[in-house]
């Protein structure tokens, strides 16, 4: 059974925001996650089960009903800061309060993403600063990270960090979490379209996150630059094989945050305008707030539209989709905001993130902000804050009741390309927290497969509860089969097994599909089918044998 073992955790009603440490000016919406000041740090109740039940987890535990990520009886909201800087190769400032606040303010967990992180440091000789970690190693970390430390103080520790270059991603929780993070892995390279990616993932309670940093190509007008940014998106993607290592790791991750310095540019109409002519009309409009004007020429906004790079992935939800508010690149380093004129300024700083669908409604963006004050590299620093709902693991319960997945058909259209000749040997393999993994057998030389239902295994499902069934995501990640090499991944998609959203048709008790196959980020062909959901208790087919499926020993084996 593929289940995980962990904590049930009951959870109270998250208190009204009130000082919570002995610091001036910290706020935290739930004081147990912030202790006062001196008093020892208090976790949630919980209590691991005794009764030799397997408690499931499942990726997709969004509250019937509830519109938003607020704190209920079954669940507990987690907010999260992600910040991205390109420190332009300088030390940051004296005073980091515009950057992140004391304390964290409300913040539970906050992912600094830094670019441009290579600076002498100008300090008393001596050893290295040291920072504790979630593991309870003391490591030795650059300057700015025990900047941050100090600015957020001793009620957080480092969940963990990755670097690579001037690279640096670092992940900071407050103390009261500590019990309920885990599964936490990390990632960190350099390709040929990038200047470095790193990446952090791990699961907070039943929830699995990843944060996710690079820095992109800078060069700007041609279509050359733009594909080669692309493309560095797809190899920080297929370089972080976190988790199972056999796709990558949106296939597999709740929630994903990406950000950096992504360096895509705005491309205006030049209209024989010179480049300076452009340049200021784009300052222009920036100082008419023409925000959605001057997003038309967005580069990033372009590709993943076209699905040419972070396919399904939002930014700026609150004001649909678009900045409002000043290009970030190329600034003078001052106080006052003044764009140098060698490069048409441009939102390159950047904060995106995708959920998997049926945990899409859990995870809500809270704020946007340029972080203006700061007045020491040539971008100005962005800064997101999210309010995350997660939920209690669902229990295993072997019941009379069990569920299958049956796939009538599946048709694979236009997929990626793995083999020299232009052609690929794909085979599907299904997986889904609380379902049974199994797959199809591989078609040759072809992009675009057929399998009939005969050819589709059925899935026995480990979550007995309908409702919580009803809230998983089925992921059908799609091979390459290999003779020699290692299989290759060309793309995954997600079925919601509610099946009212996600683009899917119900036609009556069987579910049809046709439903993009996401690469790394970029839309690789499509996956198109129909598949229903029996429930043995109800006599369907499955009870009556239909679907070559044995009980033996009390195992379940294909026929």
């Amino acid at each position: 059974i593929n289940a995980e073992y962990g904590e049930k955790i009951k959870f109270s009603p998250m208190p009204e925001s009130r000082a919570c440490c002995g610091l001036d000016g910290c706020y935290h919406p739930n004081p147990e996650l912030h202790p006062a000041a001196g008093e020892p740090h208090k976790n949630q109740t919980s209590s691991l089960p005794h009764t030799g039940e397997a408690v499931l987890r499942t990726s997709s535990n969004q509250l019937r009903r509830a519109e938003t990520p607020t704190t209920t009886s079954d669940g507990q909201a987690v907010n999260i800061m992600v910040v991205t800087w390109n420190m332009g190769n300088a030390a940051p400032p004296d005073a980091l309060d515009a950057l992140l606040p004391a304390c964290g303010g409300t913040a539970d967990l906050i992912a600094v993403g830094l670019q441009g992180c290579e600076y002498p440091v100008v300090e008393p000789k001596g050893p290295a600063p040291d920072g504790v970690y979630h593991d309870g190693t003391i490591r030795q970390v650059h300057h700015v990270i025990s900047r941050f430390l100090a600015q957020l103080g001793s009620t957080w520790e480092i969940v963990e960090s990755a670097e690579v270059g001037g690279v640096k991603l670092v992940l900071f929780s407050r103390l009261g979490l500590h019990g309920h993070l885990g599964g936490i892995e990390f990632s960190q390279t350099t390709t040929s379209s990038t200047k470095g990616g790193t990446a952090i993932r791990l699961r907070v309670r039943d929830t699995s996150i990843a944060f996710m940093c690079c820095h992109l190509g800078g060069e700007e007008g041609h279509t050359r630059h733009r594909e080669k940014r692309n493309d560095g998106c797809a190899e920080v993607f297929e370089s972080a094989r976190l988790g199972w290592s056999q796709c990558d790791v949106m296939s597999q991750t709740d929630h994903v945050f990406f950000f950096g310095d992504l360096s895509y540019r705005l491309n205006p109409a030049e209209d024989g305008q010179s480049k300076a002519g452009v340049h200021q009309k784009v300052v222009q409009m920036a100082k008419e707030h023409k925000w959605r004007e001057l997003w038309v020429w967005d580069e990033l906004a372009a590709e993943t539209g076209a699905g040419r790079a972070l396919y399904g992935f939002t930014e700026a939800e609150q004001t649909g989709g678009v900045y409002q508010f000043e290009p970030t690149y190329k600034v003078k380093r001052q106080a006052q905001l003044e764009y140098d004129g060698s490069c048409i300024p441009a939102w390159c700083d950047r904060i995106l993130w995708k959920s998997l669908v049926a945990v899409k409604s859990d995870l809500r963006q809270e704020g946007l902000r340029v972080c203006g004050d700061i007045s020491t590299s040539d971008h100005k620093p962005v800064q997101a804050q999210f309010a995350l709902r997660t939920s209690p693991l669902p229990a295993y319960v072997r019941t009379n009741d069990t569920a299958f997945i049956k796939f009538h058909n599946l048709q694979g259209r236009g997929l990626k390309s793995c083999d020299i000749g232009g052609q690929s040997d794909p085979y599907v393999v299904f997986r889904g927290s609380g379902i049974e993994e199994q797959q199809t057998h591989a078609k040759r030389s072809t992009l675009n497969p057929d399998w009939q239902e005969a050819e589709c295994p059925p899935l026995r499902c480990y979550v007995q509860d309908r409702e919580a069934l009803s809230r998983c995501t089925l992921i059908l990640v799609i091979v390459d089969s290999d003779m020699v090499t290692s299989d290759d991944f060309m793309g995954s998609v997600q079925l919601h097994l509610g099946a009212t959203q996600n683009g899917c048709a119900v036609d009556g008790d069987v579910v049809v599909f046709d439903l993009p196959v996401v690469w790394c980020g970029q839309h690789c062909g499509n996956l198109k089918g129909s598949f229903s959901m029996v429930w043995e208790k109800d006599g369907g087919p499955l009870s009556q044998g239909q679907f070559g499926v044995k009980e033996k020993g009390g195992c379940c084996v294909l026929a």
